[in-house]
């Protein structure tokens, strides 16, 4: 490597570091195209299946990972599984978070699908977390709703950066505790739950970045230029990452997953992470009694759910996961709820001067449907 290039690539190597200190379930891209955002021509012989699963697939996902495919039995009547090479064994080997994410993406499924005059009927299919077919989908007559779903789903996105210092204004506090009354806590900034929180967080990220195991699946899921993102529609991208200007130019251009994997991106990323974590306007906690697959993608519905609500709020949202990726943070949540619940979500959450457009790139329908 030249030395203007070595030279660079320090710079510019604080704000690469955001790629790894974002969350499990960020929707993290880098173009926001209709060809790379899943509403590209299809195959399928039924328009409204295919514009629901559009929609459907705008949802959260780990490392924009993506990890739903749909069985279509009849026009109405699918299943829906978890590919096994979209998992993520390294920071998820129980596949808590993917069925979270498999939750968000019933929640789209399921609005979009009321949009157009329909019911969705969710059957869980298995017990088991890492079983491929997780739930049937019967799509049956019911009551409409309002066309404003669709807009919040094409306009939810991850925010990072700019979380403003102000704490939540007292009608955001009392809605947000008015949705979910047992199930979601919010900790405000300078509270000592919200510090506890932060610390962790940090702690957390330091732990991971020490496995070389987390480092090689992150790298996997890197996107690195146009080319490779049109090809792909999935994974980590430095749009999505908020690296812009001539860094994001660079780092499409020169960069490549093998960088992310050296020793001084990892300390980077525990630096930045820190500086994340006590940014905003403190901590939302979705919690719940169960584990099984049912009980997370139920919390994955709620979470969804949630998250197309807060933009209308100016209220910016950064799931950060790696506290309950690990066991002494799983402990800790413990201790800090005070009670037998299971905490599944962390939530950084803050307002924000400016809401940026979505980016995330998503696969066409035609690339997760089969039958």
């Amino acid at each position: 490597m030249n030395s203007s290039r070595r030279q660079f690539l320090v710079s510019c190597g604080r704000s690469a570091a955001i790629l790894s200190a974002g969350p499990l379930l960020a929707s993290c891209a880098a173009q926001a195209a209709a060809s790379v955002r899943g509403f590209s021509e299809t195959r399928l012989s039924d328009p409204l299946a295919a514009r629901i699963l559009a929609y459907a697939s705008l949802a959260s996902s780990g490392h924009n990972s993506q990890p739903w495919e749909v069985t279509l039995l009849e026009s109405h009547h699918w299943r829906i599984g978890i590919p096994p090479e979209r998992r993520l064994p390294a920071v998820d080997p129980l596949g808590r978070e993917t069925l979270i994410s498999l939750g968000a993406f019933l929640e789209n499924l399921a609005q979009a699908a009321a949009v157009e005059g329909l019911h969705a009927e969710v059957k869980i299919l298995s017990d088991e977390s890492q079983c491929r077919d997780m739930v049937e989908v019967r799509l049956t007559a019911g009551a409409s709703n309002s066309p404003v779903w669709l807009k919040r789903m094409q306009q939810r996105r991850v925010v990072k950066k700019g979380q403003l210092a102000t704490k939540l204004r007292d009608d955001d506090t009392r809605w947000l505790q008015s949705i979910y009354p047992e199930q979601l806590l919010y900790f405000p900034r300078g509270s000592a739950e919200a510090g506890r929180i932060a610390q962790g967080a940090v702690e957390a990220m330091a732990m991971q970045c020490q496995r070389d195991e987390v480092i090689h699946e992150f790298a996997r899921w890197m996107r690195f230029g146009n080319a490779e993102i049109e090809a792909q529609r999935d994974g980590l991208t430095t749009a999505g990452m908020e690296i812009e200007g001539l860094a994001g130019w660079f780092l499409n251009h020169f960069y490549t997953p093998s960088d992310v994997l050296k020793p001084s991106f990892r300390q980077q990323t525990v630096d930045l992470t820190a500086e994340l974590a006590n940014a905003g306007a403190g901590w939302l906690v979705l919690a719940n009694n169960g584990q099984t697959p049912g009980a997370l993608i139920e919390t994955g519905r709620q979470y969804q759910r949630l998250f197309l609500q807060l933009r209308e709020r100016n209220i910016a949202c950064h799931p950060m996961s790696q506290l309950l990726e690990e066991a002494a943070g799983q402990r800790e949540l413990a201790g800090l709820l005070g009670r037998e619940t299971h905490a599944q979500m962390l939530l950084r959450i803050g307002y924000v001067d400016r809401y940026p457009a979505p980016v995330s790139p998503r696969r066409p329908v035609d690339w997760f449907v089969k039958g």
